[in-house]
């Protein structure tokens, strides 16, 4: 009996936990989405000893991934959320490479909002190191406007005005 389950290292040139995934990765494109089955049909399908005499093995590591999970009988499994996603995806490795870009895709957004967070704190500490420069100006732009709108008016004495007004006074009077 021991000699039926051993495995020569020649049925797995790759070790077996990598076996294990690649098959679980064509499997996963294999099964139907809602109905119930059963994984030995789907290992047949493969065509592949490998898989037949591992079977059991291939089945646990796909309740354990959360792939499948069982249904009335401890034969007939139904694929999971997470297995429907993964089949959707094009199998585990593909699921996989998805994660992996969508990862780096968060990565690139946070940098760049945290890009745009430095740009806006230094532009305020811009901002803030030069208020009271427009707030001189603007002051001094008031003082300047009142002054040339007192000029305008006449309300600013100016020596020259006096003398004017004396001469058309003489001129009146003769």
């Amino acid at each position: 009996m021991a000699q039926i389950n051993a495995q020569s290292p020649v049925d797995f040139p790759e070790s077996k936990e990598v076996a294990i995934i690649n098959f679980i990765d064509k499997l996963m494109i294999l099964f139907p989405n809602y109905q119930d089955f059963m994984v030995d049909t789907f290992i047949n399908q493969l065509e592949d000893k490998r898989a037949k005499r591992i079977d059991f093995e291939i089945e646990a590591v796909l309740k354990q991934m959360n792939y499948i999970t069982n249904i009335r009988s401890s034969s007939r499994v139904s694929m999971t959320d997470l297995g429907r996603t993964v089949k959707q995806a094009g199998g585990h490795f593909n699921f996989l490479k998805a994660i992996e870009q969508e990862q780096e895709w968060i990565k690139k957004r946070e940098k760049l909002e945290i890009d745009n967070l430095e740009t806006t704190i230094s532009q305020n500490r811009h901002l803030y190191n030069t208020r009271w420069h427009t707030y001189i100006l603007s002051v001094i732009a008031i003082v300047i406007s009142i002054i040339a709108l007192f000029k305008d008016c006449n309300l600013v004495p100016q020596p020259n005005a006096s003398k004017t007004v004396e001469t058309v006074d003489k001129s009146e009077h003769d």
